[in-house]
């Protein structure tokens, strides 16, 4: 789909020009936070430090791990760096660093993990996706055995070549389901979230008639107490251990998702870079 007026024009390069995207709106258009039942005693449990964990990004340490579905048809490895931004920003890579041809932007708001943009400049492309507001994508601390919910409406806007070739209305929810048992046999936080896109603008060829939907899930899983194995040694640190998502129309027709990663360790690599 190409822009047809000049404020679609306008609207892609006021979006290409800004790659931090600050979802200053989210408290006037009224996300609904799920309430968290009082405390079952227990300390909450903090998601916030080991995703990213800033020690082992300052040290130059990356996530290592296998995809099961790569798009080539077999497992492959993958990886995800971070680069540090101010005021709880973050930049996640899926890429060996210093590759950062793909990044998703996320911030930690004062009580949840809010995700706003994914840019992907890989092989050719130019291409961003941007939510606004930006959805919440778990809570910054959950008290264990409680229920924690988030939901929200945003426009979803993709960008290609600097033109808008894709806008739609984004119906979110985010949850803790609880701790799980995961491929370290350690136990993890589980955190899922679901959309539905209704798109308004848009065509086939770009996967967003207009008129159509999208329906998408993500699943992050938090070892917020072991982790992951630092290098070669015996040290661990916390972190992020499995992610798994895509289309969930696919996923229900082919029991496939886009991707499912198994991180297994950290690994060394370049210095970081903290932005300003």
């Amino acid at each position: 789909m190409r822009a047809e007026t000049n404020q679609n024009n306008n609207l892609a390069e006021q979006l290409r020009a800004k790659r931090y995207i600050v979802a200053s709106a989210i408290a006037a258009l009224g996300l609904a936070f799920g309430a968290t039942p009082a405390g079952s005693g227990e300390k909450p449990v903090n998601l916030k430090s080991p995703h990213p964990n800033l020690e082992m990004v300052q040290k130059g340490y990356f996530l290592d791990g296998i995809n099961k579905f790569d798009p080539s048809g077999k497992p492959s490895r993958s990886v995800l760096w971070f680069e540090l931004g101010d005021k709880g920003r973050f930049e996640m890579h899926n890429s060996l660093p210093p590759e950062d041809c793909h990044t998703d932007y996320y911030q930690w708001k004062k009580n949840y993990l809010s995700y706003t943009e994914t840019s992907d400049q890989c092989e050719g492309k130019d291409r961003q996706v941007v939510i606004l507001p930006g959805i919440g994508y778990m809570p910054r601390a959950w008290n264990l055995g409680t229920e924690w919910e988030m939901s929200g409406t945003s426009s979803e806007t993709h960008i290609k070549f600097g033109k808008v070739v894709c806008r739609g209305i984004m119906e979110w929810r985010s949850e803790v389901i609880g701790v799980e048992k995961v491929h370290t046999g350690q136990d993890a936080v589980h955190t899922q979230t679901t959309q539905e896109t209704k798109w308004t603008f848009g065509k086939a060829e770009d996967d967003c008639p207009a008129g159509g939907e999208q329906r998408w899930e993500e699943n992050f899983r938090i070892d917020y107490q072991n982790g992951l194995q630092i290098g070669t040694g015996s040290a661990l640190a916390p972190s992020l251990v499995e992610s798994e998502g895509g289309n969930s129309d696919n996923h229900i027709r082919t029991g496939e998702w886009d991707w499912s990663v198994n991180f297994h360790g950290w690994s060394k690599g370049s210095a970081v870079r903290v932005k300003k």
